[in-house]
């Protein structure tokens, strides 16, 4: 997404976003007039210094919530698109996704206590394609399902798809 389209939404849904943007317009108000003065003083100047700082400060801090906007968008975009996906893959038990800050972790369970290949072979054929659709880190694990036994998926893992 560019900032254009994800400003005004953020604008409309993120109080410390749109609080920020007022302030950058503030600062760029105030900038404006100081660059316009034929002959500033040393205190305009010293003042027109800092004012840059602090928008550019503002700007990382705009830049840092967009990012995570956009982060959220594409993680829900791409467990909609898994569950759709998983539904139709044979010898599939459940799928879970794990969100971390560093990647995507896609934990799917088979139905059987082995690996088969007819069964795992669907699975990394999605993975593959949501390497190239998603801008995600991510990470896919396939296990047998006697791994729920042991304790597998995770506390923080979201189930996605589960034949129960």
């Amino acid at each position: 997404m560019r900032e254009e389209l994800v400003s005004p939404e953020l604008k409309n849904t993120d109080e410390e976003y749109r609080e920020l943007a007022r302030q950058h317009q503030e600062f760029e108000a105030r900038l404006t007039k100081l660059t316009s003065l034929s002959y500033p003083t040393e205190e305009e100047i010293l003042e027109e210094s800092l004012l840059k700082k602090k928008k550019l400060l503002l700007k990382d801090k705009m830049e840092a919530i967009m990012h995570r906007y956009k982060r959220e968008a594409e993680i829900t975009r791409f467990k909609e698109a898994l569950r759709e996906r998983v539904t139709h893959v044979a010898g599939l038990h459940q799928v879970y996704v794990e969100v971390l800050p560093e990647e995507v972790r896609v934990l799917s369970i088979l139905d059987r206590d082995t690996f088969d290949e007819a069964s795992e072979n669907p699975i990394y054929d999605i993975h593959y394609d949501f390497l190239e659709l998603f801008d995600l880190p991510m990470r896919f694990l396939c296990l047998p399902r006697t791994a729920v036994q042991a304790g597998i998926p995770g506390i923080g893992a979201e189930p996605v798809f589960s034949k129960e």
